[in-house]
């Protein structure tokens, strides 16, 4: 994450992201692939952002097969603190979110973003 001179906090992709953190756990995508069960290109495809604005399903499986917790994905990334929420309360969340209709889940997930970028005051 880089700061800006205005304070704002400018955050990875979530592809450079997930491409880092698997570096620096020695992985490859085979290894994913082969822990998964997905082929290697969807992760190639995630990696380069060619698959871009992932579902929250993508979101969940994705922290999964690397190893990363949901929460610190989602405040890595899209900068979503939940306070005091452990790791497995981050996931049934998400899972909650999964059970709405698509067109919802994507209105849900910009409005938490719209949230968290126009705090009340």
């Amino acid at each position: 994450m880089t700061e800006h001179e205005g304070g704002e906090t400018e955050r990875p992709s979530l592809g450079s992201y997930l491409r880092s953190y698997r570096r620096t756990t020695d992985r490859t995508l085979s290894d994913l692939s082969k822990a998964s069960g997905i082929g290697r290109s969807y992760f190639s495809q995630l990696e380069t952002g060619k698959l871009n604005n992932p579902g929250i399903e993508t979101l969940i499986a994705a922290a999964e097969v690397y190893g990363i917790p949901m929460n610190v994905l989602m405040v890595d990334v899209y900068g979503l603190v939940i306070e005091g929420v452990e790791q497995e309360r981050a996931l049934s969340i998400g899972r909650l979110v999964l059970q709405l209709p698509e067109a919802q889940q994507q209105k849900t997930i910009s409005w938490t973003h719209w949230q968290l970028e126009h705090p009340r005051q």
